[in-house]
């Protein structure tokens, strides 16, 4: 009785009370869902899509609750939305077809991805010419995002392009979004 009442706390159904799950919003339904995967205190929990339906106020809460659970529990959460995973989550599998493409951190710690902005427009293949740098991308007229190769310093990076007369105007660290990430994993591609 003490599990059950502290789950329905815990998952905000105080008010939800004796109603039949099929009559509860989808809301309610998914933090049934979400009761119902924890009520007994396993040591792992496996979630797929747990804040589907919800309100913004309610991803809020169920958020919260993953963080909790995940201080003393394996928590696995299955989702495409990519934000969620983000605002949730410390580390990503990324499957293609049923088979791991990518395994670690939401930001490997061998890419170092910068934003630089320069005087001159020099061609991305120019850029990517540069000893150390692994891509770039132009992201607008004179700015480009730059993901070096591993041991490869930004000092390195910009005194390149100072040699080159391209006028640094700014080199800012970026950390790679997960979108960035699961593109390069599955398509090899940049965004």
């Amino acid at each position: 009785m003490a599990a059950r009442e502290h789950t329905k706390q815990r998952c905000g159904l105080e008010q939800a009370g004796r109603r039949l799950i099929r009559k509860l919003s989808k809301g309610f339904q998914q933090r049934v869902g979400l009761a119902q995967a924890i009520i007994h205190d396993p040591r792992v929990v496996i979630l797929d899509e747990p804040t589907d339906g919800l309100d913004p106020a309610q991803i809020r809460q169920v958020r919260e609750l993953i963080q909790e659970l995940a201080r003393d529990k394996g928590v696995i959460l299955s989702s495409h939305i990519l934000p969620e995973i983000e605002a949730t989550c410390n580390r990503v599998t990324i499957l293609q077809q049923g088979k791991s493409v990518y395994s670690g951190e939401l930001t490997p710690p061998a890419q170092t991805c910068y934003r630089i902005g320069l005087d001159r427009n020099p061609e991305p293949q120019s850029i990517k010419a540069m000893t150390g740098v692994a891509e770039a991308e132009q992201m607008h007229t004179d700015y480009y995002r730059i993901i070096l190769e591993p041991g490869c310093q930004p000092s390195e990076l910009a005194r390149q392009i100072v040699a080159r007369g391209w006028g640094l105007i700014e080199l800012k660290p970026e950390r790679m979004s997960l979108e960035q990430l699961f593109l390069q994993a599955t398509t090899g591609g940049h965004s």
